[in-house]
């Protein structure tokens, strides 16, 4: 059945179906809701994948429910589930075994149908949506990441945060994990040291794929990829990032179509190119002609429609036509 995930926390469902759009904050709120139960219950906590799951039947099963009452309370949480485990669930749903609940996280666009419509209609399950597509999602989110540190947000901070959660919601909640090392509880957050921890993030993840696709190399453009992915990059954050290194190449292409020298225009670029990465932009120019990053930028247009209109499918095959511009090396 559907549920509320602010009342999990007295939740006696053996298992919960957690449904997302943004994998970041999919698994943030999976984080704080195995915390809470598993305080609230005294229970162990066991992550699973799905071979795993499949293989082990004992782990719906306590340590005690075979043979006498249970010693203590459990807590699966299956972290990459399809609708190959359905009936493995459906099975623990009609007869849930004792002391025992399991925590299914999942994304939109998954193959996960048939987990998603057992939990909707069965009384032993919940089915909980975590979507940050309403203003009031956003709101409650930057709330329960700052009231209990004691952070005080400006309000150009706030506003800041929200309107970077949809497209960049890992480097929001990076930000807000950080912001509490470096700043005294009560003390207000302003816009500047909000952007400053969610550069640090969106420097150490995108960065690299940045450098690597302006030299137009195919292979340590596909390596910076997977690294920036494995490090949790979203794809709406490498889409943003490149927009704007290659939106800023156009300019600086316009300025010296007009006979302003590279070097120069460089200079002239605003926002500032960091100047440790002006001798890059000047390498990019001679490797991208104005018509090629019109393309580009084309093809990044083409990924972020799909993706926001709920592409199916691994979101790097979408990538293809971008890597393409690469030269084999």
């Amino acid at each position: 059945m559907k549920a509320d995930y602010a009342a999990l926390g007295d939740s006696g469902a053996a298992s919960i179906f957690l449904y997302g759009t943004h994998d970041a904050y999919l698994m943030h709120k999976v984080n704080a809701l195995v915390e809470r139960l598993a305080k609230a219950k005294g229970a162990q906590v066991q992550w699973v994948d799905q071979q795993t799951f499949l293989a082990d039947p004992s782990l719906l099963h306590n340590q005690g429910d075979l043979f006498s009452k249970a010693s203590s309370n459990k807590i699966v949480v299956l972290e990459d589930a399809t609708d190959k485990s359905a009936s493995t669930v459906e099975g623990h749903l009609e007869a849930p075994k004792t002391g025992v609940m399991l925590i299914i996280p999942a994304m939109v666009g998954t193959s996960i149908k048939k987990l998603k419509l057992l939990h909707e209609k069965s009384k032993n399950g919940a089915f909980v949506t975590c979507y940050l597509s309403q203003a009031r999602d956003k709101q409650s989110f930057l709330n329960e990441m700052t009231q209990p540190q004691g952070l005080v947000l400006s309000r150009e901070a706030q506003v800041y945060a929200i309107q970077n959660m949809e497209d960049n919601v890992e480097a929001v909640l990076s930000a807000l994990q950080k912001l509490p090392f470096y700043m005294e509880p009560g003390t207000e957050v302003g816009l500047e040291h909000f952007q400053a921890c969610m550069s640090d993030f969106r420097e150490a993840n995108v960065r690299p794929l940045v450098t690597r696709l302006g030299d137009r190399i195919l292979s340590p453009v596909l390596r910076a990829y997977h690294e920036a992915k494995i490090l949790g990059a979203e794809e709406m954050a490498i889409l943003r990032s490149l927009n704007q290194h290659f939106a800023k190449l156009m300019h600086l292409r316009a300025l010296v179509s007009t006979g302003t020298p590279v070097a120069q225009a460089v200079q002239s670029l605003r926002p500032p190119v960091f100047f440790k990465e002006q001798d890059e932009f000047i390498r990019h120019h001679s490797k991208w002609s104005e018509k090629d990053i019109a393309t580009l930028m084309s093809c990044l247009n083409t990924i972020e429609l799909k993706i926001k209109t709920g592409y199916p499918f691994d979101p790097a095959q979408l990538w293809k036509p971008v890597f393409s511009m690469c030269k084999a090396g």
